[in-house]
């Protein structure tokens, strides 16, 4: 499965990040996946128009956006 394939919930993202943030001594400012998550509401149109980020709400997730990045 490609990476273009994966779609993402806002906690696994932050699980991701938060540790790829740690180990590379990057600042990374949320708190929580839920900080996360309302901050990529705000800034998704922009995040798709340079990143390719897609986003959808998942019925199999209970109805949470998930994410995925196509570029």
């Amino acid at each position: 499965q490609s990476g273009k394939d994966v779609w993402l919930t806002p906690a696994q993202l932050y699980g991701e990040w938060s540790t790829l943030s740690q180990e590379g001594g990057l600042y990374f400012p949320f708190k929580n996946a839920r900080s996360l998550a309302m901050h990529l509401t705000n800034v998704r149109h922009n995040l798709a128009r340079v990143f390719g980020l897609d986003w959808e709400k998942s019925i199999k997730r209970g109805s949470k956006v998930v994410y995925r990045f196509s570029k």
